[in-house]
């Protein structure tokens, strides 16, 4: 009995050291792809620590098995909702503590460029790697930092 508590503690302890992202999950059950491929909604969002009224009646994140990243966002303008959908794609990166958005567009027009600043850019695609924090089935944080200052989004399973 006493060889298994030694080695029960010793998995415990090597599990503890094996948290991918900073607030988590230790381990989970669900892939990785299983618990960031569904919808999400933003619930809260801080610029340099502070926190951001939203400033949209919604907003939120599809993000499918295939590579697809949807974008939908619904604000007030002149008194009058718009609603707006971008197209990305997605993709794994630096061993899957990030994930790269890219945009592809026909012309200089890009809207990835007016969510996230510090993107790589060619003619046709702008690209921009944001850090996941915490990665739960019904819990997402992100962060990422544009021209020095650092954003954090969270959501939550729609």
């Amino acid at each position: 009995m006493k060889k298994l508590s030694i080695y029960l503690a010793l998995v415990l302890l090597v599990l503890s050291g094996c948290k991918k992202y900073e607030e988590g999950p230790g381990i989970s059950l669900r892939s990785k792809e299983k618990r960031l491929c569904q919808k999400w909604e933003l619930s809260k969002a801080t610029y340099n620590g502070i926190h951001q009224e939203n400033e949209f009646a919604y907003y939120y994140w599809d993000i499918q098995e295939d590579g697809d990243f949807i974008v939908t966002m619904s604000y007030a303008w002149d008194g009058a909702y718009d609603q707006e959908t971008i197209n990305l794609s997605w993709e794994w990166s630096s061993n899957k503590e990030e994930i790269e958005l890219t945009e592809y567009y026909k012309d200089s027009k890009t809207l990835l460029s007016s969510i996230f600043r510090d993107h790589k850019s060619t003619k046709y695609s702008e690209t921009v790697d944001v850090k996941i924090i915490k990665l739960k089935y019904k819990e997402l944080i992100i962060e990422y930092t544009e021209e020095g200052d650092k954003y954090r989004m969270e959501f939550e399973q729609k």
